[in-house]
């Protein structure tokens, strides 16, 4: 109860040098490298009027040093309480007297102040009008290719991305159409309609995902309807010449299996987003039809021993993602990636707003010449996750071994106990899975026992063989 009163002084007392800060420090004008800045201060400036603040402030008095002063106002930056003239904060990097600062805008201050910052914004925009960088279609797409490889980086948790994606196949034209041309649900619309599905298969996949309520098609008028429907829609998914995902991005979406589920959700909500726009609306649609169906009670049973769920994860997963070359276990990531998009298509198929307002924050200060070029810094707060505090290089690679590790091992648990995988079938992934994982498969199965428990084998021993000996017969002779 103590500490809880501490705490809240402490709270009490930070609230209320904030509010006094906002409210009465001055703010004007100030020009630095030939650009104007209103309702600004300096450095220097802040740390003379907090000086005295904290000087006449009961709590602190007149031992306050101005170095304790220095340090409150690198706690401000830190803190989002002010931000310098290029919108950066989140550090404590509060070195010269002449550094620029100004209030976070939106936040409470004094009348005067608030008046004060939006006359001298507008004075500000003007003045420097003539200055601002005209922008090329090309800084506008290497933009949108910088930001979204650093929002990628910051979700895998990785130093780099150079083992996973080049950046050379990150096409901006592609994002850029994908969040632009959407529908309400969030859905992809094609200009080019010969790129889009074809009617037949459109309508065909709206009965199923509808079914037995469709706008689309008539109801069915023979035993077996849905099965041929969905034998239609299956063919074609089956004769497209890649996967939905695409060959080139197969280790982006495969890194991504390897995360936590949260953080999966969010890296899967970008990388869609680097697909070509028909590939992104032909995902999204199998995604929902596929869903719906999954959870449709009134949906007719279209194979005799998988359940829906696992039918089609079975059917699509190898039209979704593949590997270009033949890779063990490809089968398997395939399913489990194809569930992982069942269960949660509704939030990867969203469009990030956030990414948006990345860009465009980025474009304004490429414009107003605070950053010469696209890649030169990011000034929007990142995702944070719990493996992203800094670690030591030995320790990222055990932590990567780890995790990794832990999603093969959750790989071959959804293997072994998936009932409606045929048995001829089960033996075959986990042959594969032994040949390339041996000291995961050894620890789960250490014995040719408990291996043949999960098939309901018996182990084949060998008798021993019996040795027949001559009898010996006793002397009936004394």
């Amino acid at each position: 109860m103590e500490s809880w009163g501490v705490l809240h002084g402490f709270c009490y007392l930070w609230n209320e040098i904030t509010t006094s800060f906002r409210a009465g420090m001055p703010l004007r004008k100030h020009r630095q490298h030939f650009k104007k800045y209103g309702s600004c201060f300096t450095a220097g400036e802040a740390v003379d009027w907090l000086y005295d603040l904290l000087r006449n402030n009961n709590s602190f008095g007149p031992k306050v040093t101005r170095q304790q002063t220095i340090q409150l106002l690198r706690k401000f930056l830190k803190n989002h309480v002010i931000e310098d003239i290029k919108g950066r904060w989140g550090s404590e990097n509060v070195d010269g007297t002449n550094q620029l600062f100004r209030f976070l805008h939106g936040l409470h201050l004094s009348q005067e102040n608030s008046e004060k910052i939006k006359h001298e914004i507008i004075n500000e925009d003007q003045e420097n009008a003539d200055d601002n960088r005209k922008l090329s279609q090309e800084d506008v797409e290497e933009m949108w290719r910088y930001v979204i490889l650093i929002y990628l980086q910051a979700i895998l948790g990785v130093p780099s991305l150079e083992e996973v994606i080049n950046p050379k196949q990150v096409i901006p034209q592609y994002i850029m159409y994908n969040m632009a041309n959407t529908s309400k649900h969030g859905v992809v619309i094609l200009q080019n309609k010969s790129d889009d599905l074809p009617h037949w298969v459109l309508s065909a996949m709206k009965c199923l995902a509808n079914w037995p309520r469709s706008d689309d098609m008539n109801n069915p008028t023979y035993v077996g309807f849905e099965q041929d429907i969905f034998s239609t829609i299956t063919d074609y998914f089956l004769d497209l010449l890649e996967p939905l995902l695409t060959f080139e991005y197969y280790e982006l979406f495969v890194n991504i299996l390897v995360v936590c589920e949260r953080v999966a959700i969010d890296g899967l909500q970008l990388c869609r987003l680097l697909l070509p726009p028909p590939n992104c609306r032909k995902l999204q649609l199998l995604m929902r039809m596929i869903s719906q169906m999954s959870q449709n009670v009134d949906m007719p049973k279209l194979h005799d021993a998988m359940g829906m769920k696992s039918l089609m994860i079975h059917t699509f997963s190898r039209c979704v993602l593949c590997c270009a070359e033949k890779v063990d276990l490809d089968k398997l990531l395939a399913g489990r990636l194809v569930s992982f998009l069942m269960d949660h298509h509704q939030e990867i198929l969203q469009v990030p707003t956030y990414l948006q307002t990345a860009v465009e924050k980025h474009l304004e200060y490429l414009k107003k010449g605070h950053i010469e070029n696209p890649g030169d810094g990011l000034f929007v707060p990142l995702p944070t996750y719990s493996y992203c505090k800094q670690i030591s290089a030995q320790d990222f690679e055990k932590q990567k071994v780890s995790t990794s590790q832990a999603a093969i091992t959750e790989l071959l648990d959804n293997v072994i106990k998936n009932k409606s995988l045929p048995l001829k079938e089960k033996r075959k992934n986990l042959k594969q899975f032994q040949k390339e994982y041996p000291l995961i498969y050894q620890k789960r199965f250490p014995t040719t026992e408990s291996e043949a428990a999960l098939f309901g084998d018996k182990p084949t021993i060998k008798q021993p063989m019996l040795i027949l000996r001559k009898p010996k017969f006793c002397s009936l002779r004394y």
